[in-house]
C-alpha cells in the first residue's frame, strides 16, 4: 500500500503496502470456489517479484483540496535490502524493502517519506511498515496471502491492522485499516487493485486509497499503475504514463 501519512501505502495506505512482497503487502482470499476460467493470474508471485525488484514508479495527476485543483507528481522508489532490520513495533528482525516517496504539488516538493516495509521470510507476507524518522508505524494483525489463481472479476478480503502515532514502544493506536482486492478491466488493461480503508480512532473519520497495478499474462506486473486517495478534505488522482 501510499496513504497521506504513508502506509499501500497503504503508497499510501503509499502511502500506501512495501513488500518483499507491497506486501508483499498482505492481502488475499476471495474469488470463486470453482476452478478459474479464462486467463489466470498468480497475484502472490507477481507482487513478490514486484517488491523484490528495485524500481521507480512516477505518478502524475492532480490534487484537489479546499476547492482548488493543482498538478501533482509522486515518485516512488522501492529497493529490496540485502540484509534484515529490526521492526520497531515487535522488536523482531525481518527482511525488508526500502521505499522512498517524493510528493510534489505545482512543481514544489511538499513531502518526502523514507520507510521500511517488513516481510515474513517464510510467507513473504507483510508484517508492517516503519518510517525512518520514527513518526509513523503500522502493524498487520490479520495476514492473508495474495490470491494465486485469480481471474477477471474476482475480489476478496485483504489484510487488516493498526497504525501508531509513532514507532515508540507503548505508543497509542492512531487508526485502524482494512484492505480488499479486486481484478478488473480498464480499457485494454487488466488491473489488480488494492483498496484500503482507514478509520481514525480519535475522530472516526474515514479515508480510502485504491492502488492498481497492470497484470500481464506472463505472471508479472506491467509498467502501468494508478493511485486514488480520498478523505474528507482532499482527493488525489494519479497514474503512471
Amino acid at each position: 500500500m501510499l496513504k497521506a501519512k504513508c502506509r499501500a501505502t497503504s503508497l499510501a495506505k503509499a502511502c500506501g503496502l512495501l513488500a518483499i512482497s507491497l506486501t508483499i503487502q498482505a492481502c488475499g482470499g476471495g474469488g470463486s470456489a470453482d476452478e478459474p476460467s479464462g486467463p489466470v493470474f498468480d497475484i502472490q508471485a507477481a507482487m513478490t517479484h514486484h517488491y523484490a525488484t528495485a524500481k521507480t514508479l512516477t505518478y502524475t495527476g492532480s490534487v484537489n483540496a479546499e476547492g482548488k485543483t493543482s498538478a501533482a507528481t509522486v515518485a516512488v522508489t522501492t529497493t529490496p535490502a540485502s540484509q534484515a532490520a529490526v521492526f520497531p513495533i515487535s522488536g523482531k528482525s525481518y527482511p525488508y524493502a526500502q521505499r522512498s516517496s517524493t510528493f510534489k504539488v505545482a512543481g514544489q516538493t511538499v513531502q518526502t517519506i523514507e520507510e521500511k516495509l517488513f516481510f515474513d521470510p517464510a510467507s513473504n507476507l507483510e508484517q508492517g511498515q516503519a518510517s525512518d524518522d520514527g513518526r509513523s508505524c503500522s502493524l498487520v494483525l490479520v495476514q492473508k496471502p495474495w490470491p494465486s489463481k485469480a481471474k477477471l472479476g474476482d475480489s476478496g478480503e485483504g489484510s487488516s491492522g493498526v497504525e501508531y502515532a509513532s514507532c515508540q514502544s507503548g505508543e497509542l493506536i492512531e487508526a485502524t485499516f482494512a484492505e480488499s482486492w479486486a481484478v478488473k478491466q480498464e480499457g485494454s488493461r487488466v488491473l489488480f487493485c488494492i483498496i484500503t480503508t482507514r478509520k481514525s480512532v480519535a475522530s472516526s473519520a474515514i479515508s480510502s486509497e485504491t492502488q492498481c497495478f497492470q497484470l500481464e499474462a506472463g505472471g508479472r506486473l506491467g509498467n502501468f499503475s494508478s493511485w486514488v486517495i480520498q478523505d474528507a478534505k482532499s482527493s488525489k488522482e494519479l497514474r503512471t504514463l
